[in-house]
């Protein structure tokens, strides 16, 4: 019976421990389940490591050209590189890059690309280079290592499209970063200190001018087009360094292909104005 006894006791401390777990259960799965999406968040990737031949072009000429935008290059044009050609570093081309427009990020070996080269008859303008270095896909930036004239001018590619249909008029929402301070996160080599601070728009949400949501949007990067406001240069960066880190809600024009803004109105301009004027560019 003594046997008996000690088997009743050991179902009763089984059923007991049973119902105690089951009853812990929902707790612990609700904290697995708390955990599991920061578990499974994206990690910010290092840039892919690319040789790019290309064409170097003006933002704003262009722009202005093909779409009618209010830029404004007679300080100085804005450059880019549109992707002709791009191989991976294990010498495989990478052919969804073909056609797309990249920013450079901002060093001192840039800078004779972005600003001291820049004007069209003494510089790279229309010009083909052939471009080792990382491509920062989500920003479209292009950090460049080293870089080579090709053997000739080329043309700007065709029947290239986008899925936005080339430019949109939309409000668009999101935090206004500087690109190299940000891209330090994923290894990159900015030189802010030497060549100062260019931002753009991390976009966390778009609607176009029927109130329709952009969801193709999300998460780009949208670099400002230099615009025709008339204290641009000269008091434009500092104003703009008032509004780092700073969510914004800018009414303007998205062009997707380039991924690039232009403003026409945001929800600090009054902020701005205090301050002397407005600022929409890098």
């Amino acid at each position: 019976m003594a046997g008996v006894g000690n088997v009743c006791r050991l179902s009763l401390l089984t059923v007991v421990m049973g119902l105690a777990l089951l009853c812990l259960s929902p707790v612990s799965l609700a904290e697995e389940g708390a955990r599991k999406p920061e578990a499974d968040t994206p990690k910010p990737k290092a840039g892919i490591k690319v040789t790019v031949v290309g064409r170097v072009f003006c933002l704003g000429c262009e722009l202005k050209e093909k779409h009618g935008a209010n830029s404004y290059c007679s300080l100085g044009h804005a450059t880019a590189l549109e992707v002709h050609k791009a191989v991976g570093e294990d010498g495989k081309e990478l052919p969804e890059m073909r056609g797309w427009v990249l920013h450079y990020l901002l060093t001192t070996k840039t800078w004779t690309l972005q600003r001291k080269g820049q004007f069209k008859d003494h510089g790279h303008i229309g010009k083909g280079l052939i471009i080792k270095g990382k491509v920062y896909p989500a920003e479209r930036v292009l950090e460049v290592e080293s870089m080579e004239s090709s053997s000739k001018n080329l043309e700007p590619l065709k029947g290239i499209t986008d899925k936005l249909g080339g430019m949109v008029e939309a409000t668009v929402e999101g935090t206004n970063l500087c690109v190299a301070c940000t891209l330090k996160k994923k290894g990159a080599k900015g030189d802010c200190l030497s060549v100062g601070h260019f931002h753009a728009l991390w976009v966390t949400k778009a609607t176009d001018k029927e109130g329709k949501e952009i969801p193709a949007t999300k998460g780009w990067v949208l670099h400002y087009l230099k615009n025709t406001d008339k204290q641009h240069h000269h008091k434009g960066p500092a104003l703009m360094r008032t509004q780092r880190g700073k969510k914004l809600v800018i009414k303007g024009k998205v062009y997707s292909r380039y991924r690039v803004l232009e403003v026409e109105s945001t929800n600090v301009d009054a902020e701005l104005q205090s301050k002397g004027g407005k600022f929409y560019g890098h």
